[in-house]
């Protein structure tokens, strides 16, 4: 599958980069076996948005969240976190505007893995 995007490989190379200085400060393993996902992707509000209500980013510059995810996990899996992206069997995504009071203030996403357990 080619991607149609210009952003996607960016993307793709942050996060491999980011989890690859994850893994050297951390000694992480690669992980084997079930796989679950935690990501939280952080976009700016548009300057239009309003200030005293909560808005969501639904328009087409925020991205479809399965494909930023598809671009996400390819990188973790590039990075050695995972052996493969089919590992994953549980995920909870969800994109957010970024704010004061969010754990990031800029564009970016917090992502957590974590090896299922039985």
């Amino acid at each position: 599958m080619v991607e149609s995007s210009k952003k996607v490989q960016p993307w793709r190379e942050a996060v491999k980069f980011s989890a690859r200085d994850v893994i050297d400060i951390t000694g992480w393993e690669r992980l084997d076996g079930p796989v679950t996902i935690h990501v939280d992707f952080y976009f700016d509000p548009p300057k239009s948005a309003p200030k005293r209500r909560r808005t969501w980013p639904i328009t087409r510059s925020s991205g479809d969240l399965d494909k930023l995810l598809r671009s996400t996990l390819d990188a973790l899996t590039d990075a050695g976190v995972m052996r493969d992206d089919s590992q994953v069997v549980h995920i909870d995504a969800r994109k957010v505007h970024t704010s004061p009071d969010t754990l990031l203030t800029v564009p970016g996403a917090l992502i957590t893995v974590q090896a299922v357990t039985p």
